[in-house]
């Protein structure tokens, strides 16, 4: 979230080679070294990464570094796809399996209303139109708003429960959930690794597909 204004400044200036409206956020790694405390100072830094073809257009990225005291303490790598022509030859996806379902496993059901993406933006700084209303949304071929990716991981990772003082998170963004919704969780934890998915309550589609390795 702190690290929104600083990717949108980049965003909006006149060097950047994409519009700005319509951009969909489908990957959000995170690695965090060492525990970030509240009353930390943390200097941030986000710059600009490379640029991929997807098969749906481009592919970007943002990494965001977090300095506590000078020392590198997390750092991000949000990817992003702008819709468009592709070119180039695009890299083959990976493909994900699906949480075989065990008794042990983290099983949560999340409703999300209506305005929880203007609620969202109201916090993190991310006003894309693809998240406001379903108006808005329809212009840029959504059937209703989008609930924010990373909305969804950070709900997703609440449910985890305490996460371990350094660790790295990957989580793929799938199909879009509309809003307003019910999901599901599933969670389950092997060893230092978690995987985790999230899916419709009543379809199973899948929204979103992460682990977390404990370090």
């Amino acid at each position: 979230i702190l690290s929104m204004p600083l990717q949108l400044s980049l965003m909006v200036g006149e060097d950047f080679p994409f519009a700005i409206l319509g951009i969909v956020h489908i990957r959000n790694t995170v690695e965090q070294f060492k525990p970030v405390n509240v009353t930390d100072t943390i200097a941030l830094a986000t710059r600009f990464g490379e640029i991929t073809p997807h098969e749906k257009g481009k592919l970007f990225t943002f990494i965001t570094t977090a300095k506590v005291k000078g020392e590198v303490v997390w750092e991000s790598v949000a990817y992003y796809l702008a819709r468009g022509k592709t070119e180039g030859v695009v890299p083959a996806a990976k493909k994900e399996a699906r949480i075989t379902a065990k008794a042990n496993d983290i099983n949560e059901d999340f409703v999300l209303p209506e305005d929880l993406g203007r609620r969202y933006a109201l916090i993190s700084g991310d006003f894309n139109f693809i998240h406001i209303h379903a108006v808005t949304a329809k212009a840029f071929g959504f059937k209703r708003a989008i609930a924010h990716g990373m909305w969804t991981k950070a709900r997703s990772l609440a449910a985890l429960g305490t996460l371990p003082d350094a660790y790295f998170i990957d989580v793929q963004f799938k199909l879009p959930v509309f809003l307003p919704n019910k999901v599901h969780l599933q969670a389950q934890k092997v060893g230092k690794k978690t995987k985790f998915e999230l899916t419709g309550a009543k379809d199973g589609k899948p929204h979103l597909f992460g682990t977390l390795q404990a370090k």
